[in-house]
Order: structure tokens, then C-alpha cells, then sequence
């Protein structure tokens, strides 16, 4: 017994594309959702700027935009410039998701590594660890203002590692 739409009736067919579209508009919105609760939380320097507008920021500040990531797509490596500012990012559907300096460690971190930590971006460090501690991710502070604790170097792809400026959560990884 096959189950293809082309051995159904055309009005199930239609339902079911139409279902399908649905259901993918939806988690669209939901994505672009987190991305403009994100970024009202909190003033951004690079954080979900078109990629356009990155490298116009950096070429404002003296330096060089390295893509070094597109839609989940990892570029060849670029050989940045040996002065200056050097800011890599990791680009989604057109918009700056994490930034961060290649060279110059004056500039903090910014964005996530994943769309999915969104909902914690730009959240108070207090909320964002209640959240996400109840939500059963593991959770370590890397960065706190100017300030840099020791971590392990270990991979754990459970575990999350927040960067938190000011006390809001600024950067979230994974690891």
C-alpha cells in the first residue's frame, strides 16, 4: 500500500501541502520572533545587523568583517588583516547571529551559537541561568564584564557558555 500523495485523492493532497506550509510559516515566525525579542532586550553593536551593515560597521571602526560561517555553512578561512579590528561572524538568512574579534580581544562577543538560545539572549544573568537551569541545560559563566573565568577545554554539547555584560547575557555557545 503506498502512501504517496499522488495515490490520493487531490483534495487530502491539498490539505496536507497546505498543512505543511503551515506548520513551516510557523516555525519561521517563531524564528523571526526570537530574533526581534532578542534584539529589543538589549543595545546591539552587531548582533542581528544584515551582513551589509556589519561590514559597513566594521569599515566604520577601522577594521575587516570576516563571514566565517553562512546558513549553518562553514567558509574557507580568510586571512584577515594584521591591523585593526577583525570581526568574525557567523551569518543566518542574511542577519549577523554571533560575532566576535579574530585578533583584538577589546571586543566582546555578541549573538548565539545556535537560533535556538535566542529565547536567553539579552536576558538578566539571574533570569537567563533560572531559565535555562529549568529548562535542564548546563550552564557555566565564561565572561563577566571585563572579567574571564577559567573553564575546562572540554566539548559538551549540553552545556551552555554565557558571556554577560553589564549583567545581561550578551553571548551564548555552546559547549
Amino acid at each position: 500500500m503506498s502512501t504517496s500523495c499522488f495515490d490520493r485523492p487531490s483534495a487530502i493532497c491539498s490539505g496536507m501541502v497546505l498543512l505543511g506550509l503551515a506548520l513551516l510559516v510557523q516555525s519561521g515566525l517563531a524564528a523571526a520572533d526570537a530574533w526581534d525579542a532578542a534584539k529589543a532586550r538589549h543595545t546591539w553593536t552587531w548582533f542581528a545587523l544584515s551582513e551589509a551593515q556589519a561590514d559597513a560597521e566594521a569599515r566604520r571602526q577601522g577594521g575587516t568583517l570576516v563571514v566565517e560561517q553562512r546558513d549553518g555553512q562553514a567558509l574557507p578561512p580568510a586571512v584577515p588583516s594584521p591591523v585593526g579590528l577583525v570581526v568574525g561572524v557567523h551569518v543566518l538568512g542574511g542577519r549577523v547571529l554571533w560575532a566576535h574579534a579574530m585578533q583584538d580581544k577589546t571586543m566582546r562577543a555578541e549573538g548565539v551559537s545556535e537560533v535556538a538560545l535566542l529565547t536567553w539572549l539579552g536576558l538578566p544573568e539571574a533570569d537567563a541561568l533560572m531559565q535555562m537551569r529549568a529548562a535542564g541545560r548546563v550552564v557555566r559563566v565564561l565572561a563577566r564584564d571585563d572579567e574571564h573565568f577559567p573553564a575546562t577545554m572540554d566539548y559538551r554539547a549540553d552545556r551552555l557558555n554565557l558571556y554577560v555584560r553589564k549583567g545581561v547575557v550578551v553571548a551564548i555557545t555552546t559547549g
